[in-house]
């Protein structure tokens, strides 16, 4: 499975065992939290990390809330020939998840602006309701 912070919750796929996080987390709750698509209901399973330079600072900072030091996290040396493989499956991720962020964007503009039609006791236009 490869886990961004769509997959951070509410997800129950059953026998999953290997957790790709392309994007380093923000934070541990979220590390934990998509980590935890592994290992459900007393299952092994191992959370793969692909990190970029840049995310050196937050990986640290995972690994220190979490009370891991990095030296007992495995570092694999990878090559970028090696990323090729993987880039096909990254990139549809990468689509997914801003097509699904931007529904929710879409659903909670939508929510607002008929919550706030009906705070102010107004009728929506049919087509507009339509739209939403």
């Amino acid at each position: 499975m490869v886990c961004t912070d769509v997959a951070a919750r509410g997800l129950d796929i059953p026998n999953v065992q290997n957790v790709v996080h392309y994007q380093c987390p923000f934070n541990a709750e979220i590390y934990v939290h998509r980590s935890g698509r592994t290992a459900r209901i007393g299952r092994q399973g191992q959370s793969l990390n692909l990190l970029a330079s840049e995310d050196q600072v937050n990986f640290k900072t995972i690994c220190k809330v979490l009370k891991k030091s990095t030296e007992d996290v495995q570092m694999l040396d990878v090559k970028y020939s090696q990323l090729d493989n993987l880039r096909p499956l990254i990139e549809s991720s990468s689509q997914l998840e801003k097509s699904t962020h931007q529904d929710k964007k879409r659903e909670k503009s939508a929510q607002w602006l008929m919550k706030t039609a009906d705070e102010a006791d107004l009728d929506l236009d049919d087509d507009l309701v339509t739209e939403i």
